[in-house]
């Protein structure tokens, strides 16, 4: 499924209507270039999560987690997976949100990191179309 937005407003309203979706245990892989609204897409998330804190992406804290009260989740697990590897994912203690049904997690980059991926996770590539146009490809879990 494609979908385009004209601004940052539009994209995280897209992120708002997807999190309304989201089953238990979820994880969100996020593709794009930098620029591409990744983090204003988590942003959009959290809003909807009514997490009051600034989201900045984590990308030298690598990994930041919330709590949350939405349907059966009890936290937010936002990961930025441009600067590190598998190994180093693991070594942060990822897996223990990735592997846990009442985390929802988002991976940034999460393309670097394939391998640590749930199967269940769903795959948004954004991609910078114009100044405020973005591209959303959405593939489900199968």
């Amino acid at each position: 499924m494609k979908i385009i937005t004209s601004s940052e407003k539009e994209t995280k309203q897209l992120a708002s209507a997807i999190t309304e979706f989201i089953d238990e245990g979820t994880t969100i892989v996020l593709i794009g270039d930098l620029g591409a609204g990744k983090t204003t897409f988590v942003k959009g998330m959290a809003q909807t999560l009514n997490i009051k804190k600034t989201i900045k992406s984590p990308t030298f804290t690598l990994m930041n987690t919330y709590k949350i009260k939405h349907y059966g989740l009890k936290r937010f697990c936002h990961i930025d997976a441009y600067r590190i590897n598998e190994e180093s994912l693991k070594g942060i203690g990822a897996l223990d949100f990735l592997q846990d049904n009442n985390t929802l997690s988002v991976i940034e980059w999460g393309n670097k990191v394939k391998k640590l991926i749930p199967k269940n996770s769903w795959f948004i590539t954004i991609k910078h179309k114009t100044e405020n146009k973005r591209e959303f490809t959405i593939k489900l879990p199968k």
